[in-house]
């Protein structure tokens, strides 16, 4: 697209320190100086990738649940009646939490919100450095609205790095130290704070293993390289659909 809202950030992140190693703020922005980038600046739908986050994270952390906890995919509404559907409009019935983060049911997902509750959802979503306003149900599969237009790459990498560094979180960051004149260093990095329990970190950072082995993002697998993450995708507004056709 030519508009530069579709324009595309990156970001890459040491999991254990915080430290950033890679920002990707948009395309052709060679000539533009302190100009708007995409990697942090941008606030997007998350879609599937908040579940760790808001879903089963918080399910794990304050309910003790375990990967082969049982959830129904079934017809099912919000607690205001609207439906939900999966991407599929499909259902696959009785399944684990590791199935379906795998297969990135949506059904399953707002049922575990539901059991945790917004609150603590939100609660261990700001622990990793996802500050939101509000929370609603929608959050649950990544439609978010009102106050919160969404999360930035570096906000959701720093969040998935806390899951890979045994539930501490350190806030991403590009300075460790600065050197003043007479030769005094200062430590600028952030202290890694603990944000969940090792076995929540442990837990969600095996289930999203399986989603590149098994599940929906089986096409970035590497053979031989241990690797693990989420697949998330959005609609386009119908502002959008209209604008480009």
């Amino acid at each position: 697209f030519p508009d530069e809202k579709f324009q595309a950030g990156i970001t890459l992140l040491d999991t254990k320190t915080g430290e950033i190693r890679a920002l990707g703020g948009g395309r052709n922005k060679e000539d533009t100086t302190f100009g708007f980038n995409y990697a942090t600046d941008a606030k997007r739908q998350p879609g599937s990738t908040i579940k760790p986050i808001l879903d089963y994270g918080p399910a794990i952390e304050y309910l003790k649940w375990g990967t082969y906890h049982a959830l129904e995919d079934k017809p099912y509404t919000y607690s205001d009646g609207t439906p939900i559907k999966n991407w599929d409009n499909r259902h696959m019935g009785v399944m684990t939490m590791r199935k379906a983060l795998a297969l990135s049911r949506n059904i399953p997902a707002l049922q575990a919100y539901q059991a945790v509750g917004g609150e603590k959802a939100r609660e261990f979503a700001g622990k990793i450095g996802i500050e939101l306003n509000e929370i609603y149900e929608s959050y649950s599969i990544g439609g978010f609205g009102g106050k919160d237009k969404g999360v930035s790459t570096l906000e959701l990498a720093g969040a998935f790095s806390a899951f890979g560094n045994n539930g501490f979180y350190t806030e991403p960051h590009t300075v460790k130290e600065i050197e003043l004149q007479d030769g005094t260093k200062l430590n600028m990095a952030p202290k890694a704070e603990v944000a969940m329990q090792d076995y929540t970190a442990f837990m969600i950072s095996d289930m999203l293993k399986d989603v590149v082995q098994n599940g929906t993002g089986r096409r970035v697998a590497v053979p031989g390289l241990p690797s693990a993450g989420k697949t998330g995708t959005t609609n386009y507004t119908d502002e959008e659909k209209a604008k480009y056709n």
